[in-house]
């Protein structure tokens, strides 16, 4: 983040794809079977990083991925559902973005399954709200060339 303040963005791009490799060799190493927030921050800073400087595309992959780290690592967890829907928003933010419409759609339609499985109240109403919107206005631009 340092390194993004300062305005040396490659650099930063650089830092975060270290972090993130770093922090995945250690867990590897220890055996790791859940990955936990401090990967899933440094997939945040990588994906924010790599979107400043243009890779939206690439920082489009790693929200993907990071949506996945969320489900795996910490979907049990009280708080894993407003995350999930904020990686979820970035990501499919991103795709839109880098012109992928119809993986933003396909992103979109699995976690609604992934989120009508959850037993527990998740308040889910304003954020499909907003996807859908993001979806409906580029699929009518799309529509419209």
């Amino acid at each position: 983040m340092l390194l993004a303040r300062l305005g040396r963005d490659r650099e930063a791009v650089e830092s975060a794809a270290e972090a993130v490799t770093e922090i995945r060799g250690r867990l590897q190493h220890a055996g790791a079977t859940s990955t936990g927030l401090e990967l899933i921050h440094a997939l945040t800073a990588y994906a924010d990083r790599l979107d400043k400087v243009g890779r939206v595309a690439e920082a489009a992959e790693v929200s993907a991925e990071m949506s996945a780290e969320v489900m795996a690592a910490r979907w049990h967890q009280a708080d894993s559902t407003v995350q999930f829907l904020e990686t979820l928003d970035l990501c499919s933010e991103r795709l839109v973005r880098s012109g992928q419409t119809e993986r933003t759609h396909a992103c979109i339609i699995e976690a609604m399954r992934k989120m009508r499985r959850r037993k527990r109240d998740t308040y889910q109403a304003g954020a499909w709200h907003n996807l859908g919107v993001r979806l409906l206005s580029r699929w009518g631009r799309r529509r419209r060339r």
